[in-house]
């Protein structure tokens, strides 16, 4: 990537990638930002990234079928983790989930969030 480029009215100074997640120093006009974009899960949204989490930690498998990874395919993941686990047992999961599990089935996110923690704190 050329070391500059405007985009709608948006100045990108620089990309910086982090796993698949991208940090993009910008300037629009005088003011200078950080824009993060995280790319949510393995290939589609971060379902499939939490469907990873409760298999490991219950032990049960989540089947969703294998068609075209489209909305409906997402829906379909989203419906399937809902009916499979309560909401009570996915915040008992998260909460007792560490730093190291998170950064194992959340990669994406995580790498944003060093990238930050490591900029501004």
């Amino acid at each position: 990537m050329p070391k500059s480029r405007n985009l709608i009215g948006i100045n990108v100074k620089d990309e910086i990638s982090l796993d698949d997640a991208f940090l993009f120093d910008c300037q629009h006009g005088n003011k200078r930002f950080n824009l993060y974009c995280n790319i949510s899960g393995v290939t589609n949204c971060i379902e499939e990234e939490l469907k990873t989490l409760i298999e490991a930690k219950l032990s049960i498998n989540i089947e969703v079928s294998l068609i075209k990874k489209d909305a409906k395919w997402r829906n379909e993941l989203k419906n399937t983790i809902k009916q499979r686990v309560s909401r009570k047992n996915l915040k008992k999961i998260l909460n007792n989930t560490s730093k190291r599990e998170f950064e194992s089935h959340f990669p994406n996110i995580c790498a944003v969030f060093k990238e930050i923690e490591n900029k501004y704190l």
